[in-house]
């Protein structure tokens, strides 16, 4: 039987939390079941099979909660996973043209997939692009009152009573 794997009362109480979790993603659920059972003494070759991951995988991980704790449990390491395939320049261009043109198409305003044909770089990319740094194209920050004569009234009179004034004409003093 293999050494168990050493942990805090509070690390533990972390990882049963994540391992019961059904929100978590699965990556943090999978790996919080398996320094579990690391901790309760099973051996790292029985552990990944249970849990269908390779047993280096196993290692993988209980190495690195021996040197982050139950913090870096699920969190991606820097520099892994894929690497970004689009420059600063276009992404600084998709920025520029969202803030500051319109679509040639007539539309009022730019959606992800327009952008994306325009900057030949897939939706999602422009998407996760706006999603960075808050842009909304699809929302004003500013409203304009209708001008139809039906609605012109009710809401001069509703800004007039706040301000507490009467849209009515003066009465007659006499």
């Amino acid at each position: 039987m293999a050494a168990s794997l050493e942990m805090s009362v509070g690390d533990r109480e972390e990882l049963e939390r994540l391992a019961r979790s059904g929100v978590e993603a699965h990556r943090r659920v999978v790996t919080a079941k398996a320094l579990l059972a690391l901790a309760d003494g099973a051996p790292v070759r029985a552990t990944a099979r249970s849990l269908g991951v390779h047993q280096d995988t196993v290692r993988n991980w209980r190495n690195r909660f021996a040197q982050t704790g139950a913090a870096g449990v699920g969190v991606v390491a820097p520099g892994r996973g894929r690497k970004r395939q689009i420059t600063a320049q276009q992404e600084e261009a998709i920025v520029h043209d969202t803030l500051h043109t319109v679509p040639e198409d007539g539309s009022a305003r730019w959606s992800t997939r327009t952008m994306a044909a325009r900057h030949r770089v897939s939706k999602n990319t422009v998407w996760r692009i706006w999603d960075e740094r808050g842009l909304r194209p699809w929302q004003t920050d500013t409203f304009k009152l209708s001008t139809t004569p039906t609605s012109i009234r009710p809401a001069a009179t509703a800004l007039l009573r706040t301000l507490g004034w009467a849209l009515s004409a003066p009465s007659a003093r006499g």
